[in-house]
């Protein structure tokens, strides 16, 4: 009966440190790669004026510590200057916020933003700057470089709307004569 109440003191001891298994706010920080963040279009593309992009973000399961919340702020940085975008504010399971809720069994979320255009930004790359927050204290993460330069196509585009016809030799009755 003692080997018995031993062997299963033993198993509950293992089973309580399996469950505890979950990361910190330092090692999340540290693990910020394992974050998969994938922009749509791959390459920033004006359009109408602005750069618009979609974030699909995708934590592992076991990695977002639930006391924990994440401020991303999106930067868009050209030679000369930067602009920073709305940031995106996600939550551990037991912070009692009203933001984005990420589970510590991971998951996926799609974030929009949008930024103006402005011409020093042909050569640009977007950038995510991310901060923890808990117990008071505020840790940086690693910045993390999404996206390259910006597609200008849209401005090669003559919107006048003019379209300048060539002559041709174009005849509504053409009169053939054959023999027979």
């Amino acid at each position: 009966m003692k080997r018995f109440l031993e062997f299963f003191a033993l198993a509950a001891l293992l089973t309580l440190g399996s469950a505890c298994n979950r990361m910190t706010p330092e090692q999340m920080a540290a693990g910020a790669d394992k974050i998969i963040v994938k922009p749509v279009p791959e390459v920033l593309t004006l359009r109408r004026g602005k750069i618009p992009v979609e974030l699909n973000v995708t934590f592992p399961k076991g990695y977002f510590y639930p006391e924990v919340v994440m401020v991303v702020t999106p930067v868009i940085v050209y030679e000369g200057g930067e602009k920073e975008g709305i940031p995106f504010i996600y939550q551990g399971e037991k912070v009692k916020d009203n933001d984005k809720l990420v589970s510590t069994k991971g998951g996926s979320l799609t974030e929009r933003v949008s930024f103006d255009y402005i011409d020093a930004m042909k050569n640009s790359h977007l950038e995510l700057r991310a901060v923890l927050m808990y117990s008071g204290k505020t840790l940086q993460m690693p910045v993390r470089k999404v996206a390259d330069g910006v597609c200008t196509l849209e401005q090669l585009a003559d919107l006048s709307g003019f379209c300048e016809y060539k002559k041709d030799d174009y005849q509504a009755i053409l009169k053939k004569t054959a023999e027979a």
